[in-house]
């Protein structure tokens, strides 16, 4: 009997490996069914294109169809969109629609990224005229204005600015603002260092006066500031040779001998070839295999001479991350000013103690208001002791008609207290964040964090007008109720016609301006109907219940009395 046993366990084996065999060749086809699928039809999308960036992108994408065909059978389906279109359909494509590729400038990408796109950075080119993977973007500013410095820096535009021009704001210009070299950059460098588009210069800020260039061309700025048009703008390198070079027409040149070039600080990354993060692994090493290969002379229009491989670009990679930094909307510090509230003096005075720790140790954006620094309180948070070992925090917002949150706290000592309370501010409190300025088509306030905003539901929206945003010195508007149009793990989106001016009318979003938005994120709890109405039962049933105990009750004791009650005898 042992040999037939083994037989049958022989067999049975065979069967299991046959078995795995067929799966594993299944799974296996599948997985280049799906790349084959991916790599059949892949959609390309091309921004900024004049005619040598078209023809461009049409050889770049000829090459890696070519160089790509042993692995992937590529189709390209190419689109041209402006900046703002492509960047909207690059954070709303769905990977059910196939794979999708785009050459973005730098703007395109970071915007893109903010707002929630899926994509991975595959490669960026080589110059053909600078040899790098890098440009720079430059201020450009005549150079009477610069009191006769002979090698001015960006620190030097800063303070001709600071100082105006002849009594009156100084004027800048630029030519589309999704330009990073004319517009993005230099807004962010002008915002760092206090310079904004306003009527009137304060203490602490900078005003100029921002125009946009009836012609859209880096040229025509830099003979805009030459012709006293404006008084500084912003180019990249590819506009100075027209200007400096030998090539230059002789009017350009001219003009260009009253003119300084003053380079900005940070460099930016030539633009970039990227695709879906979810597309295949085969498919994204297939292109990575043919960029890699590509020839140094294989593209050669415009300012593209080659295509690398990313992870090859260090200088590119390094450029992009800090652009990310820049660009992320920054959390702006709440002053909370603690307050003692009902309690006997010693008792409070403790109380006060631990919040005021617990607001040093959050780690949220809560600073504790310093009297003689900051000009406002933005919270107010209030502590009343309940009896030993338990208090009441009362949080409220400033200037609003936000209710209040009131939080019953117990604790064994003040260190617990101090605990509890950063627990408090971390997961229940209501957040302040502000609309990023970089984008009005919808406002967007970019998410830091897990709490929700249903779509659909209301937040109250504040317009400030900074004065001095490091003292946390601004003038505050009315509280008015924004609708949530889209909510996701990267952005909430809002209904940009419940935005309003003071004075009536729309509302221009300006990157540039010492005008911000800022929406109060408020803990809010969407209850689901059914549990309401399960609770509502449940709550009748334990009324039901009570009611039917007390009855029970009553006839008991009824009884009973029957019981004791004497009995007559006949």
């Amino acid at each position: 009997m042992l040999a037939p046993m083994i037989t049958g366990t022989r067999l049975v084996e065979n069967v299991w490996r046959r078995l795995v065999v067929i799966v594993i060749s299944a799974m296996g086809c599948c997985s280049l069914t799906s790349v084959a699928a991916a790599g059949e039809h892949v959609t390309f999308f091309g921004v900024g294109l004049d005619p040598e960036t078209r023809d461009a992108d049409e050889r770049l994408r000829d090459y890696l169809k070519r160089s790509s065909k042993e692995q992937v059978d590529l189709e390209f389906e190419a689109r041209e969109s402006t900046y703002q279109k492509v960047i909207k359909e690059l954070v709303e494509w769905d990977s059910a629609d196939g794979v999708v590729m785009a050459r973005t400038t730098p703007y395109v990408q970071v915007a893109a990224e903010l707002l929630g796109a899926d994509l991975e950075v595959l490669a960026t080119y080589v110059s053909r005229d600078r040899g790098t993977t890098t440009y720079n973007s430059y201020y450009v500013v005549r150079k009477e204005l610069l009191a006769g410095v002979v090698r001015p820096e960006p620190a030097d535009v800063i303070r001709l600015i600071s100082r105006g021009i002849e009594g009156r704001r100084a004027r800048f210009t630029y030519h589309s603002i999704f330009s990073t070299s004319s517009f993005f950059l230099p807004s962010l460098h002008l915002r760092d260092n206090r310079v904004f588009h306003m009527p009137k210069a304060t203490d602490s800020l900078s005003a100029i006066e921002v125009s946009r260039a009836r012609i859209d061309s880096s040229s025509e700025l830099v003979r805009s500031v030459a012709r006293g048009e404006a008084d500084f703008a912003a180019v990249w390198d590819g506009t100075l040779p027209s200007f400096l070079g030998s090539a230059a027409a002789p009017a350009d040149a001219e003009l260009a001998q009253g003119l300084a070039f003053v380079k900005l600080p940070s460099s930016i990354p030539n633009d970039l070839l990227v695709c879906s993060r979810s597309a295949p692994e085969a498919f994204k090493e297939s292109i990575r295999s043919a960029i890699r290969a590509m020839d140094s002379e294989e593209i050669g229009l415009g300012d593209f001479a080659y295509w690398i491989d990313i992870n090859d670009a260090t200088e590119a990679r390094a450029a992009l991350s800090k652009l990310r930094h820049m660009a992320e909307q920054q959390v702006h510090p709440v002053t909370v000013d603690v307050r003692a509230g009902r309690g006997s003096s010693s008792s409070t005075a403790a109380m006060v103690d631990a919040a005021r720790h617990a607001v040093r140790l959050s780690g949220t954006e809560h600073v504790l208001y310093d009297d003689d620094f900051h000009k406002r309180i933005d919270m107010v948070w209030t502590l009343d002791a309940i009896h030993d070992g338990a208090a009441r925090l009362t949080t409220s917002l400033r200037d609003t008609r936000i209710a209040d949150q009131v939080f019953p706290i117990s604790f064994r000592d003040s260190p617990d207290l101090t605990r509890r309370i950063v627990d408090l501010a971390q997961a229940q409190l209501h957040r302040i964040r502000y609309v990023w300025p970089y984008s009005d088509n919808p406002p967007t306030v970019i998410r830091d964090g897990m709490l929700p905003l249903p779509n659909d539901w209301t937040v109250p929206v504040q317009r400030i007008e900074w004065i001095n945003a490091e003292r946390n010195d601004f003038r505050a508007g009315d509280v008015f109720d924004v609708t949530v149009r889209d909510s996701n793990l990267f952005v909430y989106e809002l209904v940009a016609t419940d935005f309003h001016q003071p004075e009536g009318g729309p509302v221009l979003f300006d990157p540039l301006s010492n005008v911000s938005y800022r929406a109060y994120q408020l803990r809010v709890v969407r209850v689901n109907l059914w549990f309401r109405i399960a609770t509502g039962a449940l709550v009748g049933l334990l009324g039901l219940a009570a009611i039917a105990a007390g009855l029970a009750v009553r006839r008991r004791l009824r009884e009973t009395a029957a019981d004791d009650a004497p009995v007559a005898r006949p």
